[in-house]
């Protein structure tokens, strides 16, 4: 068991609350969560934090493809407590094909009444530490397996089994599905590395560079 300590860059303080926040209309195209009855206003995702949790979908996406494992979704909005009405969006999420059916299509809505077996969280500057801490306790009280923070800044990943159980990875280590996806794995080296790079790589192809 260990207690993370995020990167020192990672800003602590809590943003005010603004009219959007305390609005439970949904602010145009703007992405948002629901906490506490409150319509939460997320801060945008950098350029480079996106590229990175697309690719990285991708790559999850190929893996659940394979035996129809599951699906993977990007920054859908997960009613995570139906009673709470509380609703994350992950920047990544895997749902395994025991929650739902690989082939059958989400319900319509604002937001899916599910439970993520995998939830990625890739970290701007825009987030805070706080904000982070109460989506892994969210998620792992609802019901989710497995959660990953993603620090580019720092080349590093969080990976979460529990609120508390955390293992902390730095290149060159890599990056696996553990018991959730079973055979994904991908080195760091290949996550933060350019575009121009990866951009063609096929998870088969990243599986034999690191073996």
């Amino acid at each position: 068991m260990a207690t993370a300590t995020f990167p020192t860059d990672a800003p602590v303080s809590i943003p005010s609350s603004s009219p959007e926040a305390l609005s439970l209309e949904p602010p145009g195209d703007v992405l948002y969560e629901v906490v506490d009855g409150r319509l939460v206003e997320l801060p945008p995702m950098g350029a480079y934090e996106s590229d990175i949790a697309n690719w990285l979908a991708g790559l999850l996406n190929e893996s659940a493809r394979e035996g129809r494992r599951g699906r993977v979704f990007v920054e859908l909005l997960f009613r995570i407590d139906v009673a709470r009405d509380l609703k994350r969006r992950p920047d990544v999420a895997f749902v395994s094909a025991a929650r739902w059916p690989a082939g059958k299509r989400v319900p319509k809505g604002d937001a899916w009444d599910m439970v993520p077996d995998l939830a990625v969280e890739v970290v701007s500057k825009s987030n805070t530490a706080e904000e982070i801490l109460a989506k892994l306790e969210d998620y792992f009280r609802a019901g989710t397996r497995l959660v990953w923070v993603i620090f580019p800044s720092v080349r590093q990943v969080y990976v979460y089994t529990s609120p508390t159980d955390v293992q902390i990875l730095a290149e060159p280590a890599d990056l696996d599905g553990g018991e959730v996806i079973s055979d994904f794995n991908l080195s760091l080296h290949r996550l933060f590395e350019d575009e121009q790079d990866v951009g063609t790589t096929s998870l088969r192809e990243t599986e034999n560079e690191v073996s």
